[in-house]
């Protein structure tokens, strides 16, 4: 229950609009380290990646889910179900804003609240729209 009232926190915290300053939550082993909300949720992610074998790991959220390969990976991680259309190859701007579209239309369908979440952010990198995305799937896995 810690990490859900740090994702709502951090949540929260993004949607007022704090840039400059990355909510942080301390880590379980009680060392004191601080992770960031782009660690925890990179963390989470990968977390789940691991689960589909041979699947790529996470390290920059905002320049992996650009194309929306990875997130429809994370997607059927979470879900257990594919992302129907994916074009596996895009080769334009246009087929990896599809493939984001389709993630998102694919997680309204289930009831996953990502209403306010825009291709277009989600493939330019905003962290904001991201961490958003991410926090939805989450709040999603744990019903």
């Amino acid at each position: 229950t810690s990490k859900i009232k740090t994702f709502s926190r951090a949540n929260s915290d993004l949607s007022r609009g704090s840039p400059r300053q990355i909510p942080t939550a301390t880590s379980a082993n009680g060392g004191g380290q601080q992770k960031s909300i782009i660690e925890i949720y990179t963390d989470w992610a990968n977390h789940y990646l691991d689960k589909l074998r041979g699947r790529h790991r996470i390290k920059d959220l905002q320049k992996e889910l650009s194309d929306g390969l990875v997130l429809a990976d994370v997607i059927e991680a979470v879900t257990s179900q594919k992302v129907p259309d994916i074009v596996r190859k895009p080769k334009s701007a246009g087929q990896c804003l599809n493939n984001i579209q389709l993630c998102l239309n694919f997680l309204l369908a289930k009831g996953v609240s990502v209403e306010d979440v825009q291709a277009k952010d989600v493939r330019d990198g905003n962290l904001k729209a991201i961490l958003g995305l991410f926090f939805q799937l989450s709040r999603y896995k744990q019903q």
